[in-house]
């Protein structure tokens, strides 16, 4: 929250989740009456933001396997299987561009077979 400097009645105050989190519920609150109480409106939640598994590579695995739902900023790392050369980004991580929805950055590698020379 903003730092509180006026908690009167009436104060409205804006809500913001740390980097990693997404907001669920409004990022305002304000100071209101509830019977004969002064209290705070609904306070909003902040939910993880996670990314699903990520992609398969032919003739190659990540070490997230069996993992189902990946927090925010982790990272998996691919290997491919012997006689396979991985090509492109060994880790890809669980970015959120959107502050929303977890997506996995840059491109998923390829493992290329090895060309055998007569």
């Amino acid at each position: 929250m903003v730092p509180l400097t006026d908690l009167q009645f009436g104060a409205r105050v804006d809500v913001f989740c740390e980097d990693g989190y997404k907001l669920i519920g409004n990022n305002i609150i304000w100071c209101q009456l509830k019977g004969n109480d002064i209290e705070w409106s609904q306070l909003p939640t902040c939910e993880l933001i996670t990314c699903s598994s990520p992609p398969p590579i032919s003739n190659g695995k990540h070490d997230g396997e069996g993992v189902e739902n990946f927090a925010y900023n982790s990272t998996v790392t691919y290997s491919c299987a012997p006689g396979f050369q991985l090509l492109g980004n060994v880790s890809i991580r669980c970015t959120s561009p959107d502050k929303t929805t977890g997506v996995w950055s840059g491109a998923v590698p390829k493992c290329k077979g090895h060309v055998k020379r007569q």
